[in-house]
């Protein structure tokens, strides 16, 4: 698994390696430092997967745990994967690491091994919505290039983080019920309806990005 040092050091030196590349762009430092000033919100990831990995690693089989936890990563690959080719092969690789851990294993074992994947599923990095909103936005907004206003683009990432999937893996949940682990019991056009317009805008504002809904929430 990726640990959070391993991380820490890849980006620690892409970004040394863009802010050298253009250090005669202001806009660029800028936007450097600013990812380093933030840093700090995107490791509680890594230290949950550390501590998940670390407490079944004590009853778990070394080669049941990796074969287990590389079966996982790469079904989320598989499931990020534009490439239909890629996709399925990803997916045949991570079925059949998971069938090797769970051939010989004992019933109590193929129980850790569910509540691991659970635990893996339920650290929910909070990048990977935002990546999702960027995914489906960017091709339909391609033809439309600065004619968008922020508000819109507001609106729009609302929808998406807030709205339910109807199929696959999250079917029945949305990507902000997913990071904030709070069940919304309405649609979009529900929570939109019963908001006054400055309330609106506030809430696009604001839960627009999923990050900012979990400070929210959290606060």
């Amino acid at each position: 698994m990726r640990t959070r040092e391993t991380a820490e050091a890849d980006i620690e030196t892409a970004l040394g390696l863009i802010a050298e590349e253009f250090k005669a762009n202001a806009k660029i430092i800028a936007a450097v430092k600013f990812l380093r000033g933030n840093l700090d919100d995107y490791w509680g990831y890594f230290d949950q997967l550390e501590i998940v990995i670390r407490r079944h690693a004590e009853n778990m089989p070394g080669h049941t745990l990796r074969a287990v936890c590389l079966s996982w990563q790469l079904d989320k690959k598989s499931m990020a994967s534009k490439s239909s080719g890629q996709k399925r092969k990803l997916a045949c690789k991570s079925k059949a690491l998971m069938e090797s851990a769970l051939a010989e294993a004992s019933d109590n074992l193929k129980t850790d091994i569910a509540t691991l994947l659970d635990e893996l599923n339920a650290n929910v990095r909070s990048s990977s919505p935002l990546e999702a909103v960027n995914s489906v936005i960017r091709a339909k907004l391609n033809s439309c290039r600065g004619q968008v206003t922020p508000e819109t683009l507001n609106l729009i990432a609302y929808h998406v983080n807030n709205r339910r999937a109807t199929r696959g893996k999250y079917a029945g949940t949305s990507p902000y019920e997913r990071l904030t682990g709070e069940v919304v019991n309405e649609s979009v056009i529900e929570q939109l309806m019963r908001m006054s317009p400055r309330s609106v805008k506030w809430h696009v504002a604001a839960f627009a990005q999923p990050e900012a809904a979990h400070a929210q929430v959290s606060g």
